[in-house]
């Protein structure tokens, strides 16, 4: 008899309407985004950051809801790291290469 862990698929259906929600969200205007916050929570009730954000965008003029990007850092070439290295670890390095050198 074999066990069906359903907490993974649990977690599978719970991503897919997330993404579906999510999905929904960026199809509606700023304007419609807040009426919808007006009928689900009542009229100025509650979400106060997104009805700020949601106000901004309207005295702003935009249509859409425009998607912010996070830009990842760049990898440091091995260089740089060198540079940051620690001074105890630097030291032990340049202590194994220094007795390389002599043999």
């Amino acid at each position: 008899m074999t066990r069906i862990n359903r907490g993974f698929r649990r977690l599978a259906e719970l991503r897919d309407e997330a993404e579906t929600r999510r999905q929904e969200r960026t199809q509606r205007s700023p304007a419609e985004q807040l009426s919808l916050l007006d009928q689900r929570l009542g009229v100025g009730v509650g979400a106060e950051k997104e009805r700020d954000q949601l106000a901004s965008l309207l005295r702003e003029g935009a249509t859409e809801k425009k998607t912010a990007t996070r830009k990842r850092p760049q990898t440091e070439s091995k260089t740089t790291t060198r540079s940051r290295e620690r001074a105890k670890d630097r030291r032990s390095r340049e202590k194994r290469e220094g007795k390389r050198k002599r043999d």
